[in-house]
């Protein structure tokens, strides 16, 4: 199903608010909604209520949101659910900020922090509300208001289940989209504000308005509809440039915020190539070059854009760069200018006060700035300046109120910032009040590294080094690792010590168990993530010559160097020996747990002590063709990466016991020690994110690494029956290129390990693919085939097999069965395309091929079509090779046909989509 289209709009009612509330996922708190809604908004208005069933069955946030836009009849639409409590000038505060902004699309509140917080714009949430009340609520809103007055802030886009837009947006670009069917929230939000940006608008965060969210209970959210949808968009269409260029700006912005303006700028330009809505992206570039005083690189960006004269935004940031430069006349001709294209611009009123006030005038500059801050009362530089003047004029107090104030408004200006934060250290002020300005600032611009540091200062000030040292944290996880920064966090650790376990704590205490070796590129997102739900981290370094071991001092760990014995066995049993928890937890130090996931954890420590259990771990992989490959879900859409994932499960939590040991020097297992112990192990739904395969220089070189220690092993200890071993060393071996004795090692587990026979032989089956030994492969995919005849995979893998036999017909039968029309599956799709272009049905591969280039872009397909057209110019039948080529060609695909000698292996990389554990 389409976007549903909608013309028989009601007529508006001017000035009307129609409040759409959607009762599908909270109607436990309805009656608290409505009371807050007959309180507090005195705004002309009617409610909408949608219920959770139709005779449909049961609605799901589009299609309830439809509903309410059909009976809609306000010139304004309030969009929120049941769980919002709106509070003192809410609703005014919202429509205010969207009257401010011509372009204004979606308008959302700040709100507090509770059980959806995962799944909410960070930026939107304020910071120290978790022990807000609903009691406290309205208090807590006019406290708010009263200090941010006037503050907003753009945004990419706006999420939380409640945002104001104009109807005529929604009669522009349509209802939502109803695709979305499911009941909880699939990024319906998120889809809207983009639409609605392609349509040319922007939204906006109220920045002064606080709304209360009563959820407590985490929900999940899915974005695997949202993602796949904007990712199978046609990228060569007007819609498809104009969210490369959104895209741009917002990464771009991103960047400079962390001052990297070189890779910002770079962004920018590759985003002006697309020559469509050009003046957004020269207008950031020059805007990037002021902010950085490079007036002269502003003035060269802001030549190249057409027509600059007629663009507002250009003549000002023209004027700015000018006065910079000196040209104080030059300046003065362009503000007129400005200010006859718009009289009530503050950016351009501001600008004729610093022009005046650089030519001596400081009364008449006070008079400017008066009337830019008159004409935006959200226009921050304008407060700053008058505290400039209140500052050389020796009112010291009156100078910080105004710095305060320009500061509230607009922390991403630079000078703005600066300015604030140096009279902070030159003036006597009340710390909190400061702090608590920053850390919101800090929680509005997240992507200012500046207010970071900010933060992390004023904390040290106050001696409150435990609150700096989780800002140190946040700081190193955001922005990678900063030598700087990282020495700062071991000077802050070496006070505060590391992490230890109260003894007064009553719930149970868990015990995170590590061994480590240079893993500094994850390590701190690692104990980042695992620290909420950890009371003491135990670790174990084996030799590590990067930074991984100052890493986890930083982040509080307790650190023991460990001489390493090739026995992974000793190193976990040497970290539970350190360990005092009554759990104990085994991470790696490339896993990440998601925060949705700490209810699950924390709900599993309260099981039977006399139980273990078993964690799945997502191991993301980049091959779409992986064996045992499972498709991103959507369900940690800020964690998941690459292609896919790989599942595999081991035990990760268990008691703290000194009969609990692992067992094994390689793939170590605590399961013996276990059973021995007579301890249950149960599942656990709780999922760990492993990122070590998608480093793939790293993961060939511990392959390596496992595959002669594990040789070694399998001499010393026999352990020829040990399917589990032969599993992992089979991978390891196919992994690094030593495909004759894995071809012996998958043969050994097909002939005697009947619980993984399909994987093994789809395995195998890969091998004889690079060594170009087609019948072998056939026969080992036709093998899996016959075990599970209705998996996608086996089909997959025998549809290739055929295709690379040359029996086109073949192929096609047997993937008929098979869904491949998202990008996700796009290398079977290819496959059975490529099979009917060969079979003579090229338009039907012509179609497919040219949807599958526009949504995943030529340097995803060609290498695959140029491997395909080499493998049939080398197998014999050129035919094929000339057909794939000329139906590449027609899709606008130039693929390369070449000649290989007979006993090279294919193009692919040696066992890039071999599982390995």
């Amino acid at each position: 199903m389409s976007v549903p289209a909608f013309s028989d709009w009601k007529p508006v009612a001017p000035g009307l608010v129609s409040i759409i509330v959607l009762l599908h996922r909270h109607d436990g708190f309805t009656s608290a909604c409505t009371r807050s809604i007959k309180a507090h908004i005195a705004e002309p208005h009617e409610v909408l209520m949608i219920t959770p069933e139709n005779d449909s069955g049961v609605v799901g946030f589009s299609q309830g949101a439809n509903m309410g836009l059909r009976a809609a009849a306000g010139e304004y639409i309030l969009l929120t659910d049941g769980s919002t409590a709106f509070t003192p000038q809410a609703l005014s505060g919202m429509l205010e900020c969207l009257r401010r902004e011509p372009d204004a699309g979606l308008v959302a509140p700040m709100m507090n922090r509770s059980g959806e917080t995962p799944y909410i714009n960070g930026r939107q949430l304020v910071p120290e509300t978790e022990i807000v009340t609903p009691e406290q609520a309205d208090d807590f809103a006019r406290s708010f208001r009263k200090r941010y007055r006037h503050r907003r802030a753009a945004a990419h886009n706006v999420t939380g289940g409640c945002f104001l837009f104009r109807r005529k947006l929604a009669e522009e670009i349509g209802l939502f989209d109803e695709r979305y069917d499911d009941p909880w929230y699939e990024f319906e939000d998120e889809d809207y504000g983009i639409r609605a940006g392609i349509a040319g608008y922007s939204h906006y965060i109220a920045g002064d308005v606080f709304v209360f969210r009563q959820t407590k209970d985490p929900f999940i959210r899915n974005n695997r509809k949202f993602r796949l949808k904007w990712m199978e968009q046609d990228k060569e269409s007007r819609e498809g440039r104009i969210c490369l260029i959104r895209s741009a700006l917002e990464r771009a912005r991103r960047l400079a915020g962390r001052g990297e303006c070189d890779a910002a700028v770079e962004m920018l330009l590759n985003a002006a190539g697309i020559r469509l809505d050009a003046p957004k992206v020269y207008l950031a570039m020059a805007a990037l070059f002021l902010e950085a005083n490079l007036p002269n690189d502003c003035l060269a960006i802001l030549k190249e854009l057409p027509e600059a004269h007629r663009h507002p935004d250009a003549v000002i940031l023209n004027g700015y760069a000018r006065l910079k430069l000196g040209d104080a006349n030059a300046a003065a001709r362009l503000a007129d200018a400005a200010l006859q294209m718009r009289p009530l611009s503050a950016p351009a009123l501001n600008l004729s006060g610093e022009i005046v006030y650089a030519q001596g005038q400081p009364d008449v500059a006070a008079r400017w700035f008066r009337k830019a801050a008159s004409a935006d009362p959200g226009y921050g530089p304008a407060h700053t300046n008058l505290g400039m003047l209140h500052w050389e004029a020796g009112r010291a107090e009156a100078a910080l109120k105004s710095f305060t104030k320009g500061f509230l408004l607009s922390p991403d200006n630079a000078d703005v910032r600066q300015i604030y934060l140096n009279a902070l250290r030159k003036v006597d002020c009340e710390t909190e009040p400061a702090l608590s300005i920053i850390r919101n600032s800090r929680c509005l611009h997240p992507h200012i590294r500046a207010l970071h540091f900010a933060l992390i200062e004023r904390l040290l000030a106050s001696g409150d080094n435990t609150a700096a040292m989780e800002e140190i944290e946040e700081n190193l996880v955001q922005f990678g690792m900063d030598d700087g920064v990282l020495e700062q966090a071991l000077a802050v650790r070496k006070d505060l010590g590391p992490e230890k376990i109260d003894p007064e704590k009553t719930e149970p205490t868990v015990s995170a168990c590590m061994i480590v070796k240079n893993e500094e590129k994850y390590l701190a997102r690692c104990l980042h993530s695992i620290k909420p739900v950890c009371d003491e981290i135990i670790l174990a370094d084996t030799g590590s010559e990067d930074r991984s071991r100052d890493i986890a001092l930083a982040f509080g760990a307790s650190v023991f160097d460990f001489e390493w014995v090739d026995d992974f066995s000793a190193a976990r049993n040497f970290t539970l020996s350190k360990a005092s928890g009554d759990w104990i937890f085994i991470p790696d130090g490339d896993e990440v747990i998601a925060p949705s996931d700490y209810p699950v954890f924390m709900e599993t420590l309260k099981s039977n002590e006399k139980s273990a259990f078993i964690f799945h771990t997502r191991n993301y992989i980049l091959s779409f063709t992986f064996v045992g490959r499972n498709p991103n879900d959507g369900f940690h859409p800020e964690l998941e990466t690459g292609a896919g994932w790989r599942n595999s499960v081991k035990v990760r939590l268990f008691p703290n016991s000194p009969m609990i040991r692992f067992s094994y020097p390689l793939h170590e297992m605590v399961e013996p020690a276990l059973r021995k112990a007579d301890i249950k192990i149960k599942h656990c739904t709780l999922a760990i994110h492993h990122y070590g395969m998608i480093d793939t220089g790293k993961s060939r070189a511990k392959n390596r690494y496992y595959y002669e220690l594990g040789i070694e092993k399998l001499k010393e200890r026999k352990n020829q029956k040990n399917y589990h071993f032969i599993w992992e060393l089979a991978s390891t071996a196919t992994a690094i290129g030593e495909y004759s004795h894995a071809v012996e090692l998958w043969k050994i587990l097909i002939e005697n390990n009947p619980d993984r026979i399909i994987e093994s032989c789809l395995c195998l089956s890969l091998i004889y693919e690079s060594l170009n030994q087609y019948d072998d492969m056939l026969s080992s995919c036709r093998m899996a085939y016959s075990l599970a005849p209705e998996s996608p995979e086996t089909m997959s893998h025998l549809s290739k097999a055929y295709f690379l036999a040359g029996d086109m017909p073949k192929a096609i039968a047997t993937g008929a069965g098979l869904h491949y029309h998202d990008s996700e599956s796009y290398h079977a799709g290819l496959v059975i395309a490529l099979a009917k272009a060969c079979n003579g049905e090229k338009e039907t591969a012509v179609n497919f091929i040219t949807r599958l280039k526009t949504c995943l872009g030529i340097e995803l397909i060609a290498p695959e079509i140029e491997r395909f057209c080499t493998h049939f110019i080398n197998s014999g039948l050129p035919g094929y090779a000339d057909i794939i080529f000329s139906t590449a060609a027609q899709c606008g695909i130039m693929a390369k046909k070449r000649i290989l000698p007979d006993a090279s292996i294919s193009s692919r990389q040696a066992g890039s989509d071999i599982p390995v554990n």
